[in-house]
Parts: structure tokens; sequence; C-alpha cells
């Protein structure tokens, strides 16, 4: 071999008696009883990796050219052979790796508490390694400082390790975490571990030892152990494989973290939100409460100033009428206040007779009523309605007070000068109340709450314009309980288009 090593070339050799060439091996060669030898290397590449034999045991054998070529060329195809044997056992190796990584993996995938998916984990890793012992140490959320073991197989590993800069050196899990890179070692005896370490080393009989971190980015996690009884060495594929499974376990720790964060957050906003609806409800009851018991007395009231405004009880002097004017009409906005808030309960809770009404004759009397008040200096209102009935099954009252709620406040946010505008659409067995202003507008973040019982865009102490936010409220409300829709949009370059949408004809909500 050394010959064919340095000479790169065909042996042969007719006379092994006498061959210098072979001396070294002759006695053997002779006591086998070969008589002549044809030695041919085999290449790989550009370099020798064994050699090819052909021996005459019985006569002498003078090797011809064609035979030696002939050799040369079952060399070569034997050469082949086993280069497709070297790649089908790296093919092997590769797909027994892409198991145990997919095994581990679809281990790690299921969402369970975290001792359950890393035992799992720990087996899949154990049976497919193989390796004798495993244990995944994960830092605690509390303290970041201290690891625990959370399963452990094949042997017994101290439950609770410190990280901190004092204690990470007492044990190899403590420097490893700290360091944040693996250690690989292949005869434990000869390694210097810690006394922590070295007497868990001795009393479980482990001969090599694999301790690899886990870690997101900077973030440490946890360490993993896994330990084998008999000496082995550590290939790059082995190292890589190990690797693979430390960054798997890491991203299976980190996502049960994250999922049991999840569920608490959502158990929390679950407890936020059932408070704050029973806070929304108690409110709402008392409102409505109250609104109740307000309604009869505000009618007394309301009918006592209106008698003495007409003179029943004699004559008012300016003063007078100017005084008690002011408190009936701060009575009215009370009044229209309970109004709405018993009409936005009555709309929620029941199904008031419905009937078959002309959407044109509603607009134009809360036309009217709303014309009545207006400042023709400061506001117009325009009206567009179609020349032929628009009709739709629904309860007058509270749809009068739908759109009679949209144009007040299209007319509460508009400046002077500006116009009003309320037209019906029909399209497709649809009707369409639209009331449009020139006013401040509604910002695009508050477009979704806007209709919320008792919201205001412009709210707080500070804010200009009066009411309690229950108008579109109640219009929301109404357009709901007969099936439509109320929704808003802003329009260029300002103000405000509030479309009350609803069935037509028969349809019921």
């Amino acid at each position: 071999m050394a010959w064919i090593l340095q000479e790169q070339r065909p042996l042969a050799i007719e006379d092994v008696a006498a061959d210098p060439r072979i001396a070294p091996a002759r006695p053997m060669l002779e006591r086998i009883g070969i008589r002549s030898l044809l030695i041919v290397p085999l290449w790989m590449g550009d370099r020798i990796v064994g050699t090819l034999g052909i021996d005459h045991l019985r006569e002498r054998h003078a090797f011809t050219p064609e035979e030696i070529r002939l050799a040369e060329t079952a060399a070569h195809q034997l050469t082949d052979a086993l280069k497709r044997f070297r790649m089908i056992r790296i093919l092997q190796a590769q797909a027994d790796r892409l198991h145990v990584l997919y095994q581990t993996a679809r281990a790690l995938a299921e969402l369970q508490d975290l001792p359950t998916l890393l035992s799992r984990a720990l087996d899949e890793i154990l049976a497919h390694l193989p390796a004798d012992g495993a244990s995944v140490y994960v830092t605690e959320e509390a303290d970041p400082e201290q690891l625990r073991v959370i399963v452990e197989k094949g042997y017994s590993a101290t439950p609770i390790i410190r990280t901190s800069t004092q204690e990470a050196e007492e044990t190899i899990t403590g420097r490893v975490a700290a360091r944040g890179e693996p250690l690989w070692v292949e005869d434990c005896a000869r390694y210097p571990y810690p006394p922590a370490s070295r007497s868990i080393i001795e009393r479980e009989g482990i001969r090599s030892h694999a301790v690899l971190p886990l870690k997101r980015g900077e973030e440490r996690l946890g360490v993993l152990h896994v330990i084998w009884r008999k000496r082995r060495t550590f290939d790059p594929e082995t190292r890589d494989l190990l690797e693979g499974l430390a960054d798997l376990l890491a991203t299976g720790i980190a996502n049960v973290r994250l999922v049991e964060a999840l569920r608490r957050t959502v158990a929390q906003r679950e407890a936020l939100n059932r408070a704050l609806e029973e806070a929304l409800t108690a409110r709402e009851q008392m409102i409505q409460n109250v609104s109740h018991e307000l309604r009869t007395p505000l009618a007394v009231a309301m009918g006592y100033l209106d008698l003495l405004l007409d003179g029943a009880f004699g004559p008012l002097t300016p003063d007078q009428r100017e005084a008690l004017q002011a408190s009936r009409n701060r009575l009215g906005e009370l009044h229209r206040y309970v109004e709405l808030l018993l009409t936005l309960r009555i709309t929620r809770e029941g199904k008031p007779l419905r009937q078959p009404l002309d959407l044109r004759q509603l607009i134009r009397t809360a036309a009217r009523i709303t014309e009545s008040g207006l400042d023709p200096g400061k506001h117009r209102l325009e009206l567009h309605v179609p020349s032929r009935a628009v009709w739709a099954i629904g309860e007058e009252e509270s749809l009068a007070r739908a759109i009679a709620e949209l144009l007040d406040n299209a007319v509460k946010f508009s400046p002077d000068g500006g116009r009003i505008e309320v037209e019906l659409q029909v399209e497709a067995g649809t009707a369409r109340i639209i009331v449009r202003d020139e006013g401040i507008g509604i910002p695009v973040e508050a477009m979704e709450r806007v209709g919320e019982p008792f919201y205001q865009v412009d709210g707080g102490t500070t804010r200009r314009f009066g009411g309690m936010g229950i108008g579109l409220a109640v219009a929301r409300a109404v357009a709901e309980a007969h099936g439509g829709r109320l929704h808003l949009r802003p329009r260029s370059p300002r103000g405000t288009e509030a479309i009350l949408e609803l069935p037509m004809g028969g349809a019921t909500p």
C-alpha cells in the first residue's frame, strides 16, 4: 500500500518471493500461498482511498497490459460503487436527522402545558438519536436568573440552578446558560467539571455529555442536557442535529409562554369587559328609571308654565314672562331628552305596532318642525323627495323622532349661513334618508363610536355644543329595529352625511 501511495499507479508482481517491493508483506502473503499479485489503486477524485488486489495462489503469473487495464476498469467501477454507497450513507444520515427534527417539531407544535410538551419532545429525541438520558431546564419568568428543571429522562438532575454572576460558574448548567455557547464533552472523566456537576456525572455513570443553551435571539430560555453512558464522538452532523433540536425546543418554550400570556390577557380583558358591560347596564337602567320617574312631573310642570304664560293666573310683567319662558324652554329640552331615553328603551326592548308609512310625509313633517325653529338668517333647509310615495313598514312615532334627531344634529353643528339638505333616495328595495350638513365634521377615528349612547366627539368640560349624546343613538337603534342601519361619512371639504337606510314595502326586520 505504501508503494501504491507513493507511485500512484498499479503494482504487478509476478513472483512474490523475489520482488523486493513487497518485502514487508511477504511473510503474510507466503503463509496464505499467494504466488503472484496485482494491486490497483482506487481513486476518488484526486486521492487514493483504497486498493483492488488480484492474486494467483498455485503458480506464478505474469500480468499482461490488457489484464492490468481490465483491473483498472474494475477498480474504476468499484470506486463508483463506493461513491454511491457513501452518498447513500450521507443521504440516510440526513434523512435520519430530518426525521428527528420533524418528530420533535411535531411534538412541539401541539399547544399543551410546558412539562407535557417538553416531555414528548425529549421522548422523540432519545428515541431517534439514540441517547441514554436528557433534561431541560427553563428560566423562570418571575426570576430570569433561576433555572428550574421541567423534565428529566434517564437520570436525575439538580432541581434548581442559579445563573447570577457569582453562582453561574458553580454548575455546568449555569455556565452554559450564562455564556450562551454549547458544550461538547466526549470524555467526561477527563473534563474539569465543577464539584456539583462532577458528583452527578459520577453517580449516573455518564461518559459523554452535550449541553446546549436554549435561546431566542438574546433571550435566554433554558438549557438542554443530553447524556450517554458509553463514550461517543460529536461529529459535525451530530452537533448540527443537536443544535437544531435546541432551536426547536427554544421555539416551543417561547410559543407556550406566548400562548399563556395571551390567555391571561384574554381572561383579564374578558373580566374587564364583563365589568364594563355590567356598569353600562346599571348606568342605562338608572337613567331609564330616572327618565320614567321624571316624565310625569315634567309634563305637569310644563303644563303649569304654559298656563302662566297664557295669563290663566293673571297678567305678567315683561321680566316675569321672560323668566317663565326661559324656564319653559329648559324644561322642554329636558322633556325631549327624557322622551329620547324612553324611545331608546322601547326600541331596544319592545316591538311597537307597525304600519305602512309614506316616508316622504315623515320627512316633510320633521323638516317643518325643524324649520320652524331655524333662524332664516343663520341656516337654510333644502328638501329633495321623489314625486311618488315611498312606502315602508314601520312605527311612525319612533321613525319621525329618528329623522328629527338627524336634522337637529345637523343644525347644531352647522355654522351660520350653512345649508342643510334632506334627500330621500330609492334603490334596489332600500330607502335612504340622507341628511347633509356643512358643519365641523366628525374625525375618522370617532366614526365608529358616534351613535353609541352618551358618546360625544366634543366631550369634556370644554365642549362647545350642548346635548347628551343620545340623539344619534336613538336614530341608530330605530334604524336597526326596522331592519335598517345608520351610518355616517365625512363630506368634502367639510361637513357630515348621515344616511338612514330602511327596507321598503312590506319588508320586516
